[in-house]
């Protein structure tokens, strides 16, 4: 997972700077006295840029928020847990015993 999401913000970094470099070559100067279509593309780019930041931004709180979720305890000793399957008679029971809901659990 780890290696899942640094390509991730490897590759949004790398996408969202290729129209910036863009921008610095050619010159933001000149850009902004350019025709309405290098206007458009520079305040698309921009908002390109606005939304990474955003998504990127939200990505990380969201992991930091679950790594924190994992470290906090239960609320109860998880030792000696007794669990009970109960299948209720909701149309079409997928499993008809539940043997066969933890064969099908342990399968995957």
């Amino acid at each position: 997972m780890l290696f899942t999401v640094a390509v991730s913000a490897l590759l949004a970094v790398v996408c969202s700077l290729v129209p910036a470099l863009h921008l610095v070559k050619d010159g933001i100067a000149q850009a902004s006295r350019g025709s309405r279509r290098q206007r458009w593309r520079s305040t698309l780019t921009i908002a390109e840029m606005a939304v990474s930041l955003v998504l990127l931004t939200g990505a990380g709180m969201m992991i930091r928020t679950l790594v924190a979720k994992r470290a906090i305890g239960r609320g109860f000793d998880e030792r000696n847990v007794l669990t009970v399957c109960a299948i209720t008679n909701t149309p079409p029971p997928r499993f008809r015993r539940c043997t066969d809901l933890h064969r099908f659990q342990a399968a995957r």
